[in-house]
């Protein structure tokens, strides 16, 4: 059993993959972690994959899943499931750069205070509508599992597998919103979870697959899950 594995979805990031991977690798290395990186290539229609292959050759600790494109949430999902009794800790992150790894040593030196650990964004370029949704994320977990996480749908997150294996394996395989539902698990079941600020920059490669009216459609969407969600855990 690995001490770490950090799951990563991909999708069209070709422009940046190399240095998200390999700043992940230098600080997991520099830490002196046991670790591995999981990184789940969601239908990439550029040359994402064939980066990741050739990437995978020189590191040994890159390790690559090809699926047919389901989405983010459905692949993030699928990645806890697959690494959830494998590892003492699972990481997650996501590989568009928006979030410094530099970041994560403070979470690790932490770990053994919380069975959760999550970033708050701090938005250094402000979008009125993605402020507006992680607001919103957070009124849903507190008002439906009775505690307030400040950013329940934050992609920098940091637990300890043994306390929320459960959950995992119970994930709808469909689920859009995997992280604001492990963010009401964790509240209803009184976990011990530590928030630390993250800086966020809107991403300077690529383009998001969600945005616009689709990005409020999609948290429409999202919202309905976390209701059906309560609703089942509660009967």
């Amino acid at each position: 059993m690995k001490q770490l594995i950090a799951v990563i979805p991909v999708y069209n990031e070709h422009e940046i993959i190399d240095k998200v991977l390999n700043d992940w690798l230098n600080i997991f290395k520099n830490i002196g972690i046991d670790f591995e990186i999981h990184i789940y290539n969601d239908g990439s229609t550029d040359n994402t994959l064939d980066k990741l292959k050739d990437l995978s050759k020189i590191h040994p600790e890159i390790i690559v899943r090809n699926k047919q494109n389901t989405g983010h949430g459905p692949t993030l999902a699928l990645a806890y499931k697959e690494n959830v009794n494998n590892a003492e800790w699972l990481f997650q992150a996501d590989s568009d750069n928006e979030i410094s790894p530099d970041y994560f040593e403070k979470f690790w030196n932490e770990r053994n205070q919380a069975n959760l650990l999550v970033g708050k964004r701090i938005y250094t370029n402000k979008s009125l509508i993605r402020v507006f949704i992680t607001f919103i994320a957070g009124v849903l977990v507190k008002a439906l599992f009775g505690c307030g996480i400040n950013d329940a749908n934050v992609p920098f997150r940091l637990f300890k597998t043994d306390k929320f294996k459960e959950f995992v394996l119970s994930l709808p395989e469909k689920t859009m919103v995997p992280n604001i539902l492990m963010s009401g698990y964790a509240c209803s079941g009184k976990s011990k979870i530590i928030e630390i600020p993250v800086n966020y920059t809107f991403r300077q490669t690529g383009t998001s697959s969600i945005k616009g009216l689709k990005l409020l459609k999609t948290a429409f969407q999202s919202s309905i899950s976390v209701f059906a969600y309560r609703l089942k855990a509660s009967l």
